[in-house]
């Protein structure tokens, strides 16, 4: 019983993992754009 507990606990633990680093790299895109966009800008305006 306990076996299976832990089984599933790793399961979660990885959905929870991959959840995060997902977030953490959609954020990292945007951030990345966002500083791009306002690059291009910067030497527009320039």
């Amino acid at each position: 019983m306990k076996q299976e507990n832990v089984f599933e606990n790793m399961k979660l633990n990885k959905s929870e993992i991959v959840k995060r680093r997902v977030g953490e790299i959609r954020l990292f895109v945007v951030y990345k754009v966002v500083s791009q966009i306002h690059r291009t800008r910067l030497i527009l305006v320039f």
